[in-house]
């Protein structure tokens, strides 16, 4: 069985082999194959107990917030997914409200990914991620229509865990 390194024994709970993939090498034409593996892994964050599988988080990583005031207001949201309620204020033709997601999950090295789910016209809003840091990301939520929108777009956010080393 091929060994897993980097991971603390003690959160492994399971792990299943699935398939076994081509890839080629970019130093050189020989073609190696690569283990793709399911891991099932019991986090302790927080003080609560969490199972993920696959790709992705799992039930209970997830949690959900609405912005107060406007929809460059602030909020915070410790989870490694969730979704955020904007405030339902006018947002002008093409402009962008800029707000900052604070998370104590949040890492500098770490990716978040954002998309706009629901609560607007279909089409008609951006969300991106324009900064992450220790404990926080911001948010860019943008009209992409020619006229005023005054609606609360739901934003769905996801924690990808990163490393620089």
């Amino acid at each position: 069985m091929p060994k897993i390194s980097g991971l603390p024994a003690a959160i492994l709970t399971d792990i299943t082999f699935d398939d076994i993939v081509p890839f080629v090498d970019e130093a050189g034409p020989t073609t190696k194959y690569m283990t793709m593996a399911l891991l099932r892994t019991a986090l302790l964050v927080g003080g609560a107990s969490y199972t993920v599988d696959k790709v992705g988080n799992g039930v209970g990583t997830g949690g959900t917030v609405a912005q107060i005031t406007t929809k460059a207001t602030g909020v915070t949201l410790s989870k490694l997914s969730g979704q955020i309620t904007t405030m339902s204020a006018a947002l002008a033709s093409l402009a962008y409200a800029v707000f900052t997601v604070t998370n104590t999950l949040v890492a500098a090295v770490d990716t978040i990914v954002v998309n706009v789910a629901s609560g607007g016209t279909a089409n008609a809003y951006k969300a991106s991620v324009v900064a992450v840091g220790a404990g926080s990301f911001a948010i860019a939520l943008q009209n992409i229509t020619a006229g005023s929108l005054t609606e609360a777009p739901v934003i769905n956010f996801n924690v990808i865990k990163g490393s620089a080393t």
